[in-house]
């Protein structure tokens, strides 16, 4: 409808992973850090394309925030967020993540549009480490939640 309309966050939580890939390099290579989000679906279905309007907090950068994929695994949507590898996690690439062109409105307040070109599928918006960041390091089995913003792309 070209309407806006507020997303509510759900729960992701992240568990880290790659502990055996980590030990038997010698600590060079990094364990992986997934997300996992219950449901097979996002409560918000939408058509592409489709444009998030994210507003930041004070002193944040939407280069901070992640738009990722979904992979439906039972009854859940995963993404691995940190994909492990011998550069540190700041710098890394995830799997999942998708690179995205983020249009500035306001000085606080962005566009983000996933184009047609996507497909059908899960989506959500990460948004910095404030509380998403989690603190266990990988190799540990900690687990952390934080909030994501998603979409169900039907068509």
């Amino acid at each position: 409808s070209r309407a806006w309309v507020p997303i509510q966050p759900e729960s992701v939580t992240f568990k880290a992973g790659g502990a055996i890939k980590n030990i038997a390099s010698a600590h060079i290579m990094k364990g992986d850090l997934n997300g996992s989000l219950e449901g097979t679906q996002s409560k918000v279905p939408v058509t592409l394309p489709v444009t998030f309007a994210v507003y930041l907090p004070e002193g944040g950068a939407i280069s901070q925030y992640q738009l990722l994929r979904f992979h439906t695994v039972g009854d859940t949507r995963q993404f691995r967020s940190v994909n492990g590898g011998v550069l540190n996690k700041a710098g890394e690439t995830t799997r999942d993540a998708i690179q995205f062109q983020a249009e500035k409105i306001s000085p606080r307040l962005y566009l983000i549009t996933i184009e047609r070109v996507l497909g059908k599928g899960e989506y959500g918006i990460l948004p910095p480490a404030e509380t998403n960041a989690p603190n266990s390091g990988a190799g540990t089995s900690k687990e952390t939640t934080a909030k994501i913003y998603t979409v169900s792309v039907t068509g």
